[in-house]
């Protein structure tokens, strides 16, 4: 238990030590709250809550020909729908509009189109539609800084919402509206073609896949011949280079590993000749005449051999450059298809994102195609529409604001405070280096205590 008594200790020890800066931090906050509390400008915020319900059967896609019917039930799609009429620039305008020319807002006076936009775009912010959870129930929450605006905003933005809707759901309207967006959808897809054929000018190719599988094939044979030649072009300058120190040397080389007939044939002479001499030391001396008559042979059969290898040198280079030049013809080559096959890469996931857009548009096409069939059908029939709206919630009159409010602005900022205070102390207290108790000069210095003295903020001087 000792360990954790002194860790209390010196955290209490911490907290005397530092009261200030807890103190002063925490009283900054609570002043900060009381401030914002007094003056910061209010906000009020209206609330209206609004029930979507299935209202009627509606004839399927199939009704040209047969009599299916099915039931059209309230999902997330439609309420989250329903959200977007609810906060749509159009019917905010709508409303701000009908207002304005009532003289319904700011106390009578009328705006300008210029203020009018802005206070559109100050609703659009402060405009919210939440579904209420386990139910088909919209709570739409409007903020702003007159009460008796904002409930008359939120109250007219109700009524205009159930106009607005009921004119887009208008079974005429709306088949014009989807057969719009049908066709908007079926020129997007002509649009998408095009750029596929646009890809395929552009590449010059049928089926850049199977060009690609092909241009795999033929750089693996390539990089075969590649290597083959690489091997050959080595080989000869290994060869060439051998040849040419034969050549310096001063003994006498037969060179008689070279596959040529006339470099073997000289060859084969020379050692002859050369062994007809080996044999005539035997009985005469180099200075005598037919010694030195066969080393005149020999030196010339010799220079005959030379002129003949460093001719089949001349071949060997005129090979290696032939090599060299295929080598750099089979690099370019293999280089060209690596190219090409990136290239073709890239119009195959361009192709495939093309692909996907379209099955998109394709299935958007589809719908509001199969959606303006019903709408006419609807039409036809004058059936109403598929779901109905009640209003179970009026905005009322906002007595109190939403924001601030004392009791919760002022103990955030006496906790908030509280918390910074206390986490700038032990900060503080922790870049601290002096001394703090009598243990500590024994602990740091080596020297021992005599005797401390308290002072007032608990710390042993």
């Amino acid at each position: 238990m000792r360990p954790t008594e002194e860790y209390l200790r010196d955290l209490t020890l911490i907290v005397f030590a530092r009261k200030r800066i807890i103190l002063g931090t925490t009283a900054a906050f609570v002043c900060a709250a009381v401030l914002i509390t007094l003056f910061w400008p209010p906000t009020y915020t209206a609330t209206g809550t609004v029930l979507v319900k299935s209202r009627q059967l509606s004839k399927s896609p199939q009704t040209i020909e047969s009599t299916q019917i099915r039931v059209w039930e309230v999902d997330l799609a439609t309420m989250t729908t329903e959200m977007k009429i609810l906060t749509s620039k159009e019917l905010i305008e709508e409303t701000l509009d009908d207002l304005n020319g009532r003289g319904e807002l700011r106390e009578g006076e009328r705006l300008d189109h210029e203020a009018l936009m802005g206070m559109v775009s100050t609703v659009m912010g402060n405009i919210t539609a939440t579904i209420v959870p386990a139910s088909n129930i919209i709570e739409v929450s409007l903020k702003g800084k007159n009460a008796k605006d904002t409930k008359a905003v939120l109250n007219e933005l109700l009524n205009k919402y159930i106009s607005f809707r009921s004119g887009i759901y208008n079974p005429e309207k709306a088949s014009l509206f989807f057969k719009g967006e049908a066709d908007t959808f079926e020129s997007g897809l002509r649009s998408m073609d095009k750029e596929k054929l646009d890809l395929a000018d552009a590449i010059r190719s049928a089926d850049p896949a199977l060009e690609i599988q092909n241009n795999l094939d033929l750089r693996k044979t390539l990089e075969q011949q590649l290597d083959t030649a690489r091997q050959e072009l080595n080989n000869l300058g290994l060869t060439v280079s051998h040849l040419e120190k034969q050549l310096e040397d001063r003994d006498i080389q037969f060179f008689s590993s070279i596959e040529n007939s006339a470099i073997n044939l000289l060859s084969a002479k020379l050692q002859d000749v050369y062994l007809e001499k080996t044999n005539l030391l035997r009985t005469f001396t180099e200075q005598s005449d037919r010694v030195k008559s066969v080393g005149e042979q020999i030196e010339m059969l010799y220079a005959s051999l030379k002129e003949e290898v460093t001719s089949y040198i001349g071949t060997l280079r005129n090979r290696m450059k032939i090599a060299n030049d295929q080598v750099t013809l089979l690099e370019g080559r293999i280089n060209y298809l690596t190219q090409r096959n990136i290239d073709l890469h890239k119009i195959l996931v361009e192709q495939q994102r093309l692909s996907n857009q379209e099955q998109v548009l394709a299935q958007s096409y589809q719908v509001f195609a199969t959606r303006s069939e019903e709408a006419r059908i609807s039409s036809a029939s004058t059936v109403d529409s598929l779901f109905s709206i009640s209003i179970i919630g009026r905005p009322v009159l906002p007595t109190q604001p939403s924001f601030p409010r004392a009791e919760i602005v002022i103990p955030l900022g006496l906790i908030i405070g509280f918390i910074l205070g206390l986490s700038l102390g032990f900060f503080v207290e922790y870049f601290d280096y002096t001394f703090k108790s009598p243990s500590d000069t024994m602990r740091y210095a080596g020297m021992g205590t005599l005797f401390s003295i308290p002072d007032w903020s608990g710390r042993s001087v």
